[in-house]
């Protein structure tokens, strides 16, 4: 998702070091997005939700498509 934002819609690119600012933008609005979600699952599941919310952001929190 996020990469689809940042790289297509705001045309920054992650390897260009010109882009900083729409980088910067969507980081910004990644943290508490993340931040938010795992505090969710820490509050619905309790110590087992830290696990979910860490597993779940690793494996699908990467980019699916690999740089060219």
């Amino acid at each position: 998702m996020f990469d689809v934002l940042i790289g297509a819609i705001l045309g920054a690119r992650p390897d260009v070091g010109s882009d900083l600012w729409p980088l910067w933008g969507g980081f910004a609005l990644m943290c508490p997005a993340v931040a938010l979600f795992a505090a969710t699952l820490q509050r619905l599941r309790g110590p087992i939700g830290t696990l979910a919310a860490v597993v779940i952001t690793v494996l699908f929190g990467t980019a699916a498509i690999p740089p060219a």
